[in-house]
């Protein structure tokens, strides 16, 4: 998704929860806050056909994954996996949903005071997060865009080495 606001424009990746499913065979489990970072923790998913037809759970859980079964995954005795489309289609699902979940889950933790956010989330996530909302609630925001390009050319350059200021301007 991208989105532009004013001269500043605002990009959100959604492959990721499809790609860890189709590619990866990996369910996301559980968010987990390291010192530094947020991290989205994955576990793989069982593919073999000795699982057809099981009755036992996912080894990650959601109100989508809660309501399936290995059987459920794993439905092909031939080939090179198990699965078929909708099983990983059952996967991304899960993915797509446990993904929504945690970025609610740190919206939520954002919202609260700085203390208590400090608490729960990476000291330079809040710093960043206070810095785009002035940004945005700026009459003059490539002002402060300009005085904070090396912070926020750090969130850019997560993606795609891409700048938030033009090549030309000395930083």
């Amino acid at each position: 998704m991208r989105e532009t606001h004013g001269e500043a424009e605002l990009t959100f990746d959604s492959s990721t929860p499809f790609l860890i499913a189709g590619r990866y065979q990996r369910a996301y489990a559980d968010i987990a806050n390291l010192p530094r970072k947020i991290h989205l923790a994955g576990c793989p998913m069982p593919d073999h056909p000795r699982y057809i037809g099981s009755d036992l759970p996912w080894p990650c859980s959601s109100p989508f994954a809660d309501r399936l079964t290995l059987g459920d995954l794993c439905v092909k005795s031939s080939g090179k996996t198990s699965w078929d489309s909708l099983s990983q289609t059952l996967l991304a699902a899960h993915n797509v949903w446990q993904l929504c979940h945690a970025i609610a889950r740190v919206n939520h933790r954002l919202r609260l005071t700085q203390a208590e956010s400090r608490l729960w989330l990476p000291e330079r996530l809040i710093d960043l997060t206070i810095k785009i909302r002035q940004v945005l609630r700026s009459e003059t925001p490539m002002t402060l865009i300009q005085r904070w390009a090396v912070d926020l050319d750090q969130l850019a350059g997560l993606a795609r080495d891409s700048t938030l200021l033009p090549e030309d301007t000395d930083r």
